[in-house]
């Protein structure tokens, strides 16, 4: 059996998917609000856990964002499952003022990745 304290992790979860998601499309949540006939609070609610999105909510915002449903609950279409760190840097990346600066950052990240696994290989 779950308890309150996971529950309340789990909806945190789904609300931070839902707050990558459409800082990653670029939808501002009083638009997310229109779309699905609620305030921009409960978007702002949804986002932070503290209220939990109904079944019918997390498939309008599927439907929405042309996205599975499944992405809500953690499932993705790689093996490799990314860490929530990991998610709020490329939300933080995705939210920068132009494309060049967020190449500009991939390419730097890029190259300290390869330089690290570069300097691994040769220990």
């Amino acid at each position: 059996m779950i308890n309150r304290k996971e529950q309340t992790g789990f909806y945190t979860e789904m609300g931070f998917r839902l707050k990558q998601i459409r800082q990653t499309k670029g939808v501002s949540q009083s638009d997310l609000a229109l779309s699905l006939g609620v305030v921009s609070q409960t978007i702002q609610k949804y986002e932070s856990g503290e209220v939990r999105m109904l079944p019918e909510v997390i498939q309008k915002c599927a439907a929405y964002f042309e996205i599975p449903v499944g992405y809500f609950y953690g499932e993705g279409h790689s093996q490799k499952k990314l860490s929530r760190a990991s998610l709020m840097i490329a939300s933080e990346v995705m939210m920068l003022p132009s494309d060049e600066i967020r190449k500009t950052i991939y390419a730097m990240v890029r190259n300290i990745n390869l330089a690290w696994e570069q300097d691994n290989q040769n220990k």
